[in-house]
């Protein structure tokens, strides 16, 4: 891994161990103020731009809780890239456990199809995914999952 992947890796993700990361975690709003989302875009922008003009970088939003909660900051984030970056030069992606979609969300994201790739969190068949990934009450949100994609 080159030094700029390293830098964005390091910055947008926050490694965790999957199988110790309950509903209720992933399920909470991550909130990072947007002004230092920025400026670290500035800085990849600026750092691509010497080091490799012609090199795409992938951006995930993607942490120890569900990126869709802040999706009014991922939809900033990519206006802001678009307006003053080298939007071009940006892949943004992010892994949602799909509790978030629903009406209003996917009526947004349809408007960045182009700009954001999503995949989606399992962690195998329903009976691996529903021990680790439970609501308050204790059932599996493997079906829930499954309905979100569809």
């Amino acid at each position: 891994m080159t030094h700029h992947q390293d830098f964005v890796n390091e910055f947008f993700q926050h490694k965790h161990p999957q199988y110790q990361m309950h509903f209720q975690q992933a399920n909470q709003k991550i909130d990072i103020e947007i002004d230092v989302l920025k400026e670290t875009l500035n800085s990849i922008d600026s750092y691509i731009e010497q080091v490799n003009p012609s090199k795409q970088i992938s951006v995930g939003f993607v942490a120890n809780g569900e990126p869709l909660l802040s999706l009014d900051t991922i939809i900033e984030l990519m206006e802001y890239s678009k307006q003053k970056l080298n939007h071009e030069r940006f892949n943004y992606y992010t892994v949602t456990n799909g509790t978030q979609l629903n009406e209003k969300s996917l009526g947004i994201l349809t408007n960045y199809l182009e700009d954001l790739k999503l995949s989606f969190s399992l962690d195998g068949p329903k009976e691996i995914h529903d021990k680790y990934r439970v609501l308050k009450n204790q059932r599996g949100t493997f079906d829930m999952v499954i309905d979100s994609m569809r």
